[in-house]
């Protein structure tokens, strides 16, 4: 619930994380300080895991309801359809900035856009597993994950920016090959109260320039998701009336669970 960026980002090399870093370090972490913004800044390298991720779901939770939907946004680039469930070292090999990846297993050695036709028109309630990337700390939480299958560990480098009032920024890229470094991440910078509305604005504004910066000067390959849609229009009008509308659904659930004796 609230108002988030996403990002993922491919680069391929460490000069180039370095660069992303040294980016933040001198030019976007003082502006926080000239707003007036607590917060908290590191470096950081270590071991982290990179993980494939598996989820059931069906295709109209992503606003998919026809056949003619789904082409089109695979034709865009937005949505890779495999017919083969990868493991963690295949999907280091595909994984890039953007593409959702859909498994689905057709039957009778049928083509996947043949065995979708047979579904009719309507393919919104299909059943489709979304494959997506993840970059955790510490061990799996499931003893049925298996290393080289589900997860690898790997090396990664980068940096955490923490502000007072909105979910840490973290930018530390996992070497998954050794000229292919990802990261995928997201802040939330809803604002909980009045008092956050404009350090979060700020701070939301900070990081959509921020990625677009590293995208112009070619440090990285960049594609972002920006629920306040500030990253593509850079209208702050926008961006307030999205955060206002967020900050008014957050109200009335919390109005409604207090009704109900819930703090």
């Amino acid at each position: 619930m609230g108002v988030t960026v996403w990002w993922d980002l491919s680069t391929d090399s460490q000069d180039k994380i370095e660069a992303i870093t040294r980016k933040w370090e001198e030019k976007y972490k003082p502006e926080l300080d000239l707003a007036h913004i607590n917060h908290e800044f590191k470096r950081t390298s270590g071991t982290c895991r990179f993980q494939l991720n598996r989820m059931q779901t069906l295709f109209n939770l992503s606003g998919i309801k026809t056949f003619d939907d789904l082409m089109a946004r695979v034709n865009r680039g937005e949505i890779r359809i495999i017919t083969k469930m990868p493991n963690v070292r295949e999907f280091i090999e595909m994984v890039e900035p953007g593409p959702k990846f859909y498994f689905i297993e057709p039957v009778f050695g049928e083509d996947w856009q043949t065995f979708l036709r047979r579904r009719g028109d309507n393919i919104g309630n299909c059943n489709a597993i979304w494959v997506y990337p993840g970059v955790h700390f510490g061990p799996p939480i499931s003893e049925q994950q298996v290393e080289g299958i589900d997860y690898l560990f790997v090396p990664y480098k980068g940096f955490i920016e923490n502000p007072e009032s909105t979910e840490s920024i973290a930018f530390t890229f996992a070497e998954i090959l050794p000229n292919k470094f990802f990261v995928t991440d997201l802040c939330k910078t809803q604002p909980f109260t009045n008092e956050q509305v404009e350090p979060n604005s700020f701070i939301h504004m900070l990081l959509c320039e921020f990625l677009s910066d590293i995208e112009k000067e070619g440090y990285a390959k960049v594609h972002v998701k920006d629920e306040a849609d500030y990253y593509t229009t850079r209208d702050v009008d926008v961006l307030l009336k999205n955060f206002s509308a967020g900050y008014e659904v957050i109200d009335r659930v919390g109005k409604a669970l207090g009704k109900v004796g819930w703090k």
